[in-house]
């Protein structure tokens, strides 16, 4: 979530800032970024529904390929040269290119948030749910909430400029990749395994649940 942090707090303002882009071409390409998160969110849902839906171990190795592939696109906008070709132009508008690698990249990051939830709560215990969603929800804040921080700490304390501290904070998306893709080696046999507790724990209560049952029914008979 450190990246999420990042674009959504400091790419505008880089963009205007340091990048020769106008306000306008800058708030457009963040919100093409944007409009690609929203289409990640849902269709990142479906395609996450269907990979799950023929092998569990497909969807976070699906989950984890996309972030990697986000961190490319972003890397891509911000240092493979078309920011400065749009710069060069005047920076009132951005290319195709541009807006396009935006969109993807926000496309692509999406699709992990889509879908997260959903691995974590099949490999947990019922009564271990509520608390796991707390906990993510709060590492996940923490995470957007610091990552802006982080960033400027790391630039003032190494002299790396802005622009270049961004670009390499996508490494992280990359890293959340490779750590996605490792779940898919082990994820179908942690649902088995919380599937085999759960029935012996259901037929470990079944004999207590009919006893009082049973007596009961006798009760009323005599």
């Amino acid at each position: 979530s450190l990246p999420w942090g990042v674009v959504a707090a400091l790419l505008n303002d880089h963009l205007a800032q340091e990048r020769g882009l106008s306000v306008q071409a800058a708030t457009g390409l963040v919100a093409a970024f944007g409009a690609g998160a929203a289409v990640g969110s849902v269709g990142g849902a479906v395609l996450g529904s269907g990979a799950y839906a023929r092998r569990a171990a497909l969807l976070p190795v699906l989950m984890g390929a996309t972030a990697a592939a986000a961190a490319v696109a972003l890397r891509l906008l911000l240092t493979g040269g078309v920011l400065a070709a749009a710069a060069a132009e005047g920076g009132a508008t951005v290319g195709p290119a541009a807006a396009g690698l935006a969109a993807v990249g926000g496309a692509l990051a999406a699709v992990n948030g889509a879908n997260i939830r959903a691995v974590l709560l099949n490999v947990t215990p019922p009564e271990a749910r509520g608390a796991l969603v707390g906990c993510f929800n709060a590492m996940n804040n923490v995470g957007r909430g610091l990552g802006p921080f982080i960033l400027n700490v790391y630039t003032a304390s190494t002299g790396v400029s802005r622009g270049d501290a961004i670009a390499q904070s996508l490494a992280l998306w990359g890293v959340c990749g490779v750590m996605l893709m490792a779940a898919g080696l082990t994820v179908e046999a942690d649902e088995r395994r919380l599937q085999e507790h759960l029935l012996r724990r259901a037929v470990d209560e079944a004999p207590e649940a009919a006893a009082p049952s049973s007596a009961q029914s006798s009760r009323v008979q005599r």
